[in-house]
């Protein structure tokens, strides 16, 4: 209840496996009729090829990164016996999760945070803006120059260790439940189509590689608008007009490969 998705219940009666596709914007979708987001169709696809049913219970919200969702894990884990945890990652949501730019970004010293954090090797849990201390932002601080996931651009001291954040992230999500496989879905920034952005898919591809972890990249689409219609946020078919989150057509295109990240945790499941 209360999600970007269908209604889910805890009982399981017909044994169906289960995944949670986790994110920020980009998962939620809430330009999109429910039964047009990304899992509901993987799960649509995945019951023609399958006997055992499949449930991928979407889980996005807007400028969460994979450490704000520590809370809903363990609740999906735990309450509702998901089996496989998908994140979705991008650039932008990799530096969210570095300290400073979360205390520039929020205004809330980094252990005071008001979304769950992940900081030393600790789940810190959020406080209410009104107890969180106050940190005043330094207007000089440029955030592509301190984090931007690009070897021209950013501090790739910065960015190593947001990868390897994300790594100790993985183990511990791992260790919520037993079996329980997490998997990185580098999905956004496939959706723009600038130099930067290809650029930052092809760095963050790379860095990922470096984990002993599963990193699945998103290709690119290949249907574009007719050129009298690309001046705005995206040239893709797939991008709502200036608005930039995924459309239908994006969540179909979306849905192919979460589809074939859930498969293969689904045979290894059987054996």
């Amino acid at each position: 209840a209360g999600r970007a998705d269908r209604d889910r219940s805890v009982d399981n009666p017909n044994d169906c496996f289960r995944v949670a596709y986790l994110g920020g914007s980009y998962v939620e979708t809430i330009q999109t009729r429910v039964d047009q987001k990304s899992g509901i169709i993987a799960e649509a696809v995945l019951s023609t090829r399958h006997d055992r049913c499949v449930e991928i219970f979407t889980v996005g919200q807007s400028l969460f990164t994979v450490e704000s969702h520590y809370a809903n894990v363990v609740s999906l884990v735990e309450d509702f016996g998901v089996e496989q945890l998908i994140f979705s990652i991008s650039g932008g949501e990799m530096c969210r999760m570095d300290d400073l730019v979360y205390e520039m970004g929020n205004s809330v010293a980094r252990d005071t945070p008001t979304k769950w954090r992940y900081l030393d090797g600790e789940f810190i849990a959020p406080v209410s803006r009104g107890d969180a201390e106050v940190v005043e932002a330094d207007p000089e601080f440029l955030l592509s120059a301190h984090c931007n996931f690009s070897p021209t651009k950013s501090d790739l001291e910065t960015e190593q260790a947001l990868i390897e954040k994300l790594g100790d992230l993985a183990d511990e999500y791992a260790a919520v439940g037993d079996d329980l496989e997490v998997v990185f879905f580098l999905m956004k920034d496939a959706y723009v189509d600038t130099p930067t952005r290809i650029e930052r898919l092809d760095f963050l591809t790379t860095m990922c590689e470096q984990l002993d972890e599963r990193c699945v990249r998103l290709a690119p689409p290949e249907m574009f608008k007719p050129e009298e219609l690309r001046g705005d946020y995206s040239p893709y078919l797939y991008r709502w007009a200036d608005d930039g989150h995924p459309n239908e057509r994006a969540s179909q295109y979306t849905a192919e490969t979460l589809a074939a990240i859930v498969e293969s945790a689904l045979l290894n499941s059987e054996g």
